[in-house]
Parts: structure tokens; sequence; C-alpha cells
């Protein structure tokens, strides 16, 4: 049986409902994710297990706004940059980014677990700028990088859905941020105080000032959301 259509939740499936339902559930929230909708309806998802989960699912529609605007902003000055979605899940941020503008021009590269990435293999169509791997085939000349012919100095933004992250794969990263031209990171976190592994890989960077710095978004305010834009200027390829 495809496990995607059990009667369980499966934690990872929570923001791809939020978004795919938000339409409806929220309109006042004025967000749509349509390429969500379309794929929610082809997994006929059983969306009765997730009822006890609404208040997570509105809240995750608030940060997937906020982290929209950070990358919408970022792409307005570097339009061919590296984009690396880590742990997205099922992400269709991609194709969202596709309905606000031309077919996107940055590349797009989706790290998860291997079991997510099998299903997002089998889900959603892979383009020539965006491809999906597992975190353990990410390295600093993986062939998906290679596929995306990105090259040192171009810009790079770096937008991360867990923070707990492997030490190695921190490593792996930091060796990206410190070939690009402009970086950006953007990410959320359950408390206003950043890991101790982020605070140390921020360390690295050369004076990285925060650019937007949020606690909670409108309704949300009683939740304990705070995320996190930096960005490193540089001079993009």
């Amino acid at each position: 049986m495809n496990h995607l259509v059990e009667s369980h939740v499966v934690p990872w499936l929570i923001p791809f409902l939020a978004r795919a339902r938000a339409r409806v559930l929220w309109p006042q929230l004025g967000f749509r994710d349509a390429a969500a909708e379309i794929l929610l309806e082809r997994l006929g998802l059983d969306t009765e297990a997730y009822k006890g989960e609404v208040r997570a699912q509105k809240a995750q529609v608030a940060r997937c706004s906020w982290l929209d605007s950070c990358l919408h902003q970022w792409l307005g000055k570097y339009p061919n940059c590296l984009c690396i979605e880590w742990g997205a899940g099922l992400s269709t941020r991609f194709w969202r980014l596709s309905n606000r503008q031309d077919w996107p021009r940055c590349r797009w590269l989706e790290v998860d677990d291997p079991q997510v990435q099998h299903w997002k293999d089998t889900l959603l169509p892979e383009c020539d700028n965006r491809i999906c791997i597992g975190c353990a085939n990410f390295h600093i000349g993986c062939p998906g990088l290679n596929r995306l012919s990105w090259q040192g100095q171009d810009a790079l933004f770096v937008l991360l859905h867990e923070t707990d992250l492997a030490a190695e794969h921190l490593e792996q990263l930091n060796q990206l941020v410190a070939r690009a031209g402009a970086v950006a990171l953007a990410f959320y976190h359950p408390t206003d105080e950043l890991p101790p592994i982020i605070k140390q890989w921020l360390k690295s960077w050369a004076e990285p000032s925060v650019f937007s710095s949020v606690k909670g978004w409108g309704p949300f305010k009683r939740a304990s959301l705070c995320g996190w834009f930096y960005q490193r200027p540089g001079i993009a390829c």
C-alpha cells in the first residue's frame, strides 16, 4: 500500500497539506499553492488523519510565506543563483515561484532524507534546473551540483527546513559558502535562540549581518516561531 494514503499522520506531510489547503481553510491569508493543490488531488491523501494538526498547518503557511518573501527579495538581485532547499519534504516552492514570474532562471537543488527523496522522485517532475538528491549524496562535487552547472563566485541561497544538520553536511555547505559570491541563509527555529551548531557555522562567515529577524507572523504571535534571514553581499557572476 502507498503509505502516503494510510490513516496515520506522516509528519513531513504536514507542511505540504498546509499549503495545499491554505486557499480553502484560510482564504484571508491570501496564500495559494496551486502545485500543492494538484499534487494533493493526485495523491488521494486521507486528510481526516490530520484534523488535529490544523493549528500546526496554519503556522506552516505563515512560515512558508515568510521564507518565500526572503527568496523573492534575493532572486530580484541574483536571478541566476543556486538555491539549496534542505529538508524540504514535498516542497512545491520551485513551481510556486514559477507562477509569480517567468520560468525561474535560478538553479534549484533539494536535499532530503532518502525515503522522502523516493516519493519526490515518483510524484514531482524533474526539470533541467531543478534536481532532488538524498542527503547522503550531498558534497561539493556531487553529480547534482555538476548537472546544475554551478560555478564558484555564483550567488548562493540556502534554505534550511531543519537546523540539526550533521557536522559533515554543514562542512560541505560551508565549502559552498566559501566559494560563492553573494550568500543568503534563511531558516526558522522554534525559539529565538540560534542552535549552537548554526552559531558556530555563522562564525565562519565574513561578518554576517542580520537582514531580517522575525518573531511570529500576524495571527500567530502566540506561537514561538522565529525566522532569520542572513545575507552576505558579494558580486555574483
